[in-house]
């Protein structure tokens, strides 16, 4: 693994303390592949999926269809969205 300056080692672990303090489980994450991370509201995920099955559509249209977009954490360099 390539290592962190300092500021960028105290920087990420204010960004994981602020994700830790989280207040609910109710919000939930997802991105395309952009720097954008949007937040959605995860007690409506099954609401979601169940949609998906039957239409084929992808989950970021479904959310905003839905209503159930919350918000978004813009990134200062794009979020990858990939599959292990």
């Amino acid at each position: 693994m390539a290592d962190l300056t300092f500021r960028e080692k105290q920087w990420l672990q204010r960004v994981q303390k602020a994700l830790d303090s989280c207040p609910s489980n109710r919000l939930g994450f997802y991105t395309s592949g952009d720097p954008t991370v949007s937040i959605f509201d995860a007690t409506r995920e099954t609401e979601i999926n169940e949609i998906m099955d039957h239409t084929g559509r992808d989950f970021g249209p479904t959310v905003a269809e839905l209503g159930a977009q919350l918000g978004e954490f813009n990134f200062p360099n794009s979020v990858l969205s990939t599959a292990a």
